[in-house]
């Protein structure tokens, strides 16, 4: 079965990997896909700038119906995406300033209390269609202010900023290289001991592998790397990690990002840690973006730039509120090309 980097990343935050047990998805990966569903609902709805409900009366008068339209629809639906969410309570999220307006302005409207209510006599349907209009009129209204225009503005700023950074750094490492061997390696922590692992834990053991970068021989050829540190509620903590080796010196790719899991596993997290080895599997990918690749193979390339932002996307709609402001995203440090290369020249 082939599967895009969307696919694979919110999976990749919801499974159960462990080769003792079963594989199974985790309600990890339902919250994450009603997160993105939900923001991309409430972006619908703000497009439009008219009432999206009414109340339709039976002839006798004595009966009535919520009556919306197909932007109303898929505001019902937003609302119910939305309890959901609320049920998960996430606190280690901040969420987008839109969905945040649409979550305080539901809260402030008591709406789903309102939508679950069993009486349908035109008394209380009327005013609920009226809440409802209210509802949406002031988040509308809400989105058009100076006020959320700038939080919306600060929020993605961050994200823009690593994706952006991110692919210049990875044009810039082809610019020096020739070949790049790719791995995608996750590293995560054993179900036993996962509870146990915080921000700050997660962090030190970050630091320490990249810190062997300096010294140890499964690192002589390395030439960079991209981490991006996530979370989910079942899984706990654990990194998405892209690691780039000199594609001249080295060629086993699988047999490298086992080494890498392994050496996270054993020595950096002392036997505590898990890893799942994305290039063993890479046939599953449209567009693989790892392993070897050529700085002329375009679609390659594209692959791995799709892989990078994908990375990054999450960080647009709920980004990880680390503790004292920690990063939950990084790369290796950018390297000047060289004003001479060495060697001989490029293969075109």
């Amino acid at each position: 079965m082939t599967m895009n980097y969307e696919t694979y990343l919110t999976l990749s935050t919801s499974i159960n990997e462990e080769p003792a047990s079963a594989i199974q998805v985790t309600h990890d990966g339902n919250y994450l896909e009603e997160l993105l569903y939900l923001f991309r609902d409430i972006q619908y709805i703000a497009k439009s700038d008219r009432d999206e409900f009414s109340a339709q009366y039976t002839p006798s008068a004595r009966y009535a119906s919520l009556k919306p339209t197909a932007t109303g629809k898929r505001i019902l639906l937003a609302l119910k995406r939305l309890l959901s969410v609320n049920a998960a309570n996430d606190e280690r999220r901040e969420f987008h300033p839109t969905l945040r307006l649409f979550q305080r302005l539901a809260g402030q409207h008591n709406i789903q209390q309102h939508l679950t209510m069993t009486d349908s006599t035109p008394e209380a349907i009327t005013p609920l269609a009226e809440r409802l209009n209210t509802f949406v009129r002031q988040f509308r209204s809400g989105l058009k202010t100076p006020s959320h225009k700038r939080q919306s503005s600060q929020y993605q700023r961050a994200a823009r900023k690593n994706l952006c950074g991110a692919l210049r750094y990875t044009d810039a490492l082809f610019e020096q290289h020739a070949r790049l061997l790719a791995l995608r390696v996750d590293l995560s922590y054993r179900n036993d001991t996962k509870a146990t692992i915080t921000a700050e834990l997660a962090h030190q053991h970050r630091q320490r592998f990249f810190k062997n970068l300096q010294a140890h021989r499964l690192f002589q050829a390395c030439v960079g790397y991209i981490w991006k540190l996530e979370y989910g509620r079942y899984k706990g903590f654990h990194y998405h990690l892209l690691v780039f080796y000199d594609g001249t010196l080295v060629r086993q790719d699988v047999t490298l990002a086992r080494l890498l899991g392994e050496y996270w596993r054993d020595v950096i997290t002392a036997g505590a840690g898990h890893y799942f080895n994305c290039n063993a599997d890479k046939a599953r990918y449209h567009f693989p973006g790892i392993g070897l690749l050529h700085y002329t193979d375009a679609p390659r390339r594209q692959g791995l730039n799709i892989a990078v932002r994908y990375l990054c996307k999450v960080d647009t709609y709920a980004r990880l509120a680390l503790p004292n402001g920690a990063r939950s995203f990084g790369r290796g440090e950018m390297v000047q090309p060289s004003a001479v290369r060495r060697g001989r020249p490029r293969a075109r």
